[in-house]
């Protein structure tokens, strides 16, 4: 028997969650698993004070030898999530506080992300473009850098990614269901008040019509076309030449390379080295010092 999907997900998930629906630029494995585990009704139980770490405004940032290592990590979401990611208005505000900060000479983007929400990711695009006009600032991709995140990172001066990585899932989607059969079977029928044919579009049990899916794809097309111009401009390639990427697929590092999404694959303490500029003798202290910052990110 099909689970009814509007009495399986509980109110507080179905709260949290619609803050972040909308259109997507995140992989889409990622994003099915996120959906799949409303639907079952998980939920990720969290203490008072963890709830408040996870929505607060992060303004710190790691520098090491001037390299200011601004993380962008998890799903990342317009504004502070409960769920973790990265909050991409608060990556701006780190990215500004660094671009103004006389101990910094550079910015090391560290991205290990799916991407998620298209609210926030221009923005922070151009944040980015805009950093690299004043400082150096690279981009290192730790496994993974999809669909919004890199776009982000793609408007660094110089992309670097680990062997096992993989980056690309260039393309935006939108989820919306259309359940207008399981309230008719359940003997029920939504009385849709409104001023126009797209002011209810997606009120539940309302029947989804053909030219409401053309004016959703509308606007994922009109997002898309943003997300290549971004790539395009930012890695120096032809739109024409990004659109034949943006399959949605995601490409390991000899992949990558090859088409032009990255620049060179290495360690982080190799890349982060190559952007100070320290020598051969150097490294070992360096990697120390970058291993604690990585784990200073990951119980982010």
């Amino acid at each position: 028997m099909t689970k009814n999907i509007r009495n399986s997900i509980p109110e507080e998930n179905t709260r949290c969650f619609t803050s972040h629906m909308g259109l997507y630029a995140m992989e889409p494995n990622h994003l099915v698993s996120a959906l799949g585990m409303i639907q079952a009704g998980i939920d990720i139980e969290l203490s008072a004070a963890e709830v408040e770490k996870r929505s607060k405004t992060y303004l710190e940032y790691s520098v090491i030898e001037g390299v200011a290592i601004v993380p962008i990590t998890g799903s990342l979401t317009k504004r502070p999530s409960k769920y973790g990611g990265t909050s991409t208005v608060n990556a701006r505000k780190i990215i500004r506080d660094a671009v103004s900060s006389k101990d910094v000479e550079s910015l090391m983007l560290y991205v290990d992300s799916p991407g998620g929400q298209v609210r926030g990711t221009t923005e922070l695009a151009d944040e980015i473009r805009k950093a690299s006009e004043s400082k150096e600032v690279h981009a290192y991709i730790d496994d993974l850098g999809a669909s919004a995140a890199y776009w982000a990172a793609s408007q660094a001066s110089r992309i670097t990614m680990n062997k096992a990585g993989e980056v690309g899932s260039i393309g935006t989607l939108m989820l919306l269901y259309d359940m207008s059969e399981s309230y008719a079977k359940d003997g029920i029928k939504p009385i849709l008040i409104a001023t126009g044919e797209y002011k209810g579009l997606g009120v539940p049990g309302v029947e989804v019509t053909e030219s409401q899916i053309e004016y959703l794809q509308g606007k994922a097309e009109y997002t898309q076309k943003q997300f290549l111009e971004a790539v395009a401009s930012g890695r120096g390639m032809s739109v024409e030449n990004v659109k034949k990427l943006a399959d949605g697929k995601t490409y390991n590092s000899e992949e990558a390379l090859a088409y032009g999404l990255i620049d060179s694959v290495s360690t982080y303490e190799d890349a982060l080295a190559a952007l100070i500029g320290v020598s051969q003798e150097d490294k070992n202290t360096l990697r120390l010092r970058a291993e604690t910052v990585q784990r200073e990110i990951d119980l982010m």
